[in-house]
């Protein structure tokens, strides 16, 4: 019987420790693990207590009073009067949290989720920010242990050495991007931070996240209190609109100008 009982004890403290692994609702500190991310998770769940919502372009944070949420501020793309309506789920963000997520030891303090209609996750989406460059190169270097060479890298932008980095997995594509920015913060001495951006997609879904940045115009838009066709306006109809969730890989631009080529070696990973 004393055997029984221990193994039962054994098996309730394995459960509770699988379940624990990641947490239930994201705070800060909460360090959900990007690297471990399932695509089964309940967002709802984890956005219950901190969430933030865009309106009009500006973000606004709603306390969620009883716990309650009208589906229509989470809308993704977000609705516009100027094009025709389309959907495609649901986007959660939360506010500035201290390590609210992590990938490996970098420490996230924003993040953001994108769901299908039925609020089951598709894509995540992380931002660091750090006073070195180190924790950069470090993940760099983990990524292109595990992974091996990116199937892209490029150079978005010189000025801030704004660096894409995509590994096309079995399951999921990642895209880490690194940079760096300028800061008035007078802790930090150098006055320059470092930010680290990640996105995680899963395959199964991810031409249909692409194929929602597509928008198309509506039969007139207003300027200056007139109605026109786009046509008149010089726009064509069909639109791609850039966000978070939008791989750079997807910009013939970037594929095609050796402008913004990166020539990456997988013996020595560097952010060039």
């Amino acid at each position: 019987m004393k055997i029984l009982f221990y193994l039962l004890i054994l098996t309730v403290a394995s459960c509770k420790s699988d379940a624990g692994n990641q947490p239930l609702i994201l705070e800060q500190h909460s360090k959900f693990n990007l690297e471990a991310v399932n695509f089964s998770e309940d967002v709802a769940k984890l956005f219950s207590k901190h969430i933030t919502i865009d309106a009009d372009g500006y973000f606004e944070y709603d306390s969620l009073a009883n716990g309650t949420l009208t589906q229509e501020k989470l809308l993704y793309p977000t609705p516009k009067t100027i094009s025709k309506p389309r959907r495609f789920g649901y986007v959660y963000r939360s506010p500035l949290l201290n390590s609210v997520a992590r990938y490996n030891d970098l420490f996230f303090e924003h993040i953001a989720i994108l769901t299908d209609s039925n609020k089951k996750p598709v894509a995540y989406y992380a931002e660091a920010k750090t006073d070195s460059i180190d924790a950069q190169k470090n993940l760099l270097h983990i990524f292109n242990k595990k992974y091996g060479k990116p199937k892209y890298a490029f150079n978005i932008s010189r000025d801030f050495n704004i660096c894409s980095y995509e590994w096309d997995l079995k399951d999921k594509t990642i895209q880490l991007e690194t940079g760096f920015g300028m800061t008035s913060d007078t802790s930090n001495k150098d006055g320059i931070y470092f930010n680290t951006r990640i996105l995680i997609i899963d395959n199964q879904k991810k031409d249909a996240v692409y194929k929602a940045h597509f928008f198309e115009y509506s039969d007139k838009v207003e300027y200056q209190g007139k109605l026109y066709s786009p046509e008149e306006l010089g726009l064509a109809r069909k639109q791609i609109e850039k966000d978070n969730f939008l791989l750079n890989s997807t910009n013939e631009e970037y594929i095609k100008d050796p402008f913004h080529s990166i020539k990456f070696r997988s013996d020595d990973p560097k952010i060039n």
